[in-house]
């Protein structure tokens, strides 16, 4: 079975959906709906996002995202700790950046 027909296969037997969705979806979504990195890119590997609940797709996003979600069990509620965490972290880094520039400005003077 040609490449091609095989993804159709694949997505129609996982997802039910028809060659004519997958081709309307792959012209609408062209990059990544969340780091918004085009799937033009070589490098660039598209994934059919979808619910483990339902089964139903929502959208494409490369692997790295794809993956990210995965690793959030797609819990909404993690996904909002961890942007918490690292703006915290930003924080405190930019806080100890600042701290050092002014130990660097008060050493030259």
């Amino acid at each position: 079975m040609k490449k091609s027909k095989q993804k159709y296969y694949n997505l129609k037997s996982r997802y039910g959906v028809e060659k004519e969705f997958v081709d309307f979806i792959e012209r609408k979504f062209t990059k990544c709906e969340i780091c918004k990195v085009p799937f033009s890119q070589d490098s660039v590997k598209m994934c059919y996002d979808h619910c483990h609940e339902t089964n139903r797709l929502r959208g494409l996003l490369c692997q790295d995202c794809n993956l990210g979600l995965g690793f959030f069990k797609d819990n909404t509620k993690l996904l909002d700790r961890a942007k918490k965490y690292l703006q915290k972290n930003d924080d405190m880094r930019n806080m100890c950046y600042t701290n050092t520039q002014d130990h660097n400005v008060a050493n030259k003077e």
